[in-house]
């Protein structure tokens, strides 16, 4: 299972900023969890998802947080992989899942 990513308005899916796989959407599960509880928008793995600019944020601070947590090497580096990717959008993004 992967998730793609695309600028917001990219409804044609012409360029990918970047995709998830399983382990790197591991990583990041906790933070759409905590998006979801925030603002109800559940990051759906096998659809299509609208994530706006401020739900992005709201994502990106999420991960921030957990660097002065997760202690573990392993973890903080793909932490770290995961704010450079998040970081892509500038408008929001549209997550395409398979």
């Amino acid at each position: 299972m992967a998730l793609d990513f695309y600028e917001i308005g990219d409804i044609r899916l012409t360029k990918r900023l970047f995709s998830l796989n399983d382990k790197q959407l591991d990583t990041v599960n906790d933070a759409f969890i905590y998006l979801e509880k925030i603002t109800g928008n559940y990051i759906d793995p096998y659809g299509t998802n609208r994530i706006y600019q401020e739900h992005v944020e709201l994502i990106l601070t999420f991960i921030k947080s957990r660097l002065s947590i997760d202690r573990e090497k392993k973890s903080i580096q793909s932490l770290f992989e995961m704010i450079e990717v998040f970081s892509k959008s500038k408008n929001g993004l549209l997550a395409v899942g398979d």
